[in-house]
């Protein structure tokens, strides 16, 4: 066989291994960028361990666990409450910075107090087990818009807000209550407590 035959058979060989190379990788690639726009997996075991993704809480005896009343919401849980209108709901994945989402939760309060002057919401940073968490808590005339969001809002007087963002390796959580402000000072215990269980699985 002439030398020339041999390069040309030697030069597709090479061409065929590489291509089956770059095509295994760019699958693998894929897979990994499917895999992690995928939202973290919710479960809780009968310790009362909710695992959340990555991370696992201590969840409240008290709290009930509820089906996600849409598809944002990764889990939702019942205060106890006899209007039942307080949760805590959780989401991940839903753009913006810590930031953003901080303001847009304020603008669904109305926070001017009886002197006429306007409630501020008060923040603060933790690092719970080497995970950094914003806190925040906001009083005031809680904005409850209806489901089409598009009709009047309902304006629910002496709300209160009370959250946390965990900034986790695998992505921010958002951990919201809103609820009329005797329940929230009654579950607000709870919540730290819950919050600063986290540990990662």
């Amino acid at each position: 066989m002439k030398p020339q035959n041999l390069i040309i058979i030697f030069s597709g060989f090479i061409a065929f291994i590489l291509g089956i190379y770059i095509s295994f990788f760019e699958a693998k690639e894929i897979s990994e960028d499917l895999g992690s726009s995928q939202k973290p997996q919710v479960s809780i075991n009968e310790n009362k361990f909710i695992d959340i993704g990555d991370l696992r809480f201590v969840l409240p005896e008290s709290w009930e666990q509820e089906n996600p009343s849409n598809s944002m919401r990764l889990a939702q849980f019942l205060l106890p409450d006899k209007d039942k209108n307080a949760r805590l709901v959780v989401f991940s994945g839903i753009g913006g910075t810590i930031r953003d989402n901080l303001e847009r939760w304020y603008k669904q309060f109305e926070t001017e107090n009886l002197d006429g002057k306007s409630n501020k919401p008060i923040e603060w940073t933790e690092n719970i087990n080497n995970i950094n968490v914003t806190f925040t808590y906001l009083e005031g005339t809680f904005l409850k818009s209806n489901m089409t969001m598009t009709g009047p809002v309902e304006k629910m007087k002496n709300y209160a807000l009370l959250a946390a963002i965990v900034n986790a390796p695998n992505g921010q959580y958002y951990f919201k209550i809103t609820g009329s402000l005797k329940v929230l000072s009654e579950q607000k215990e709870n919540f730290n407590k819950f919050i600063r269980s986290i540990n990662s699985v």
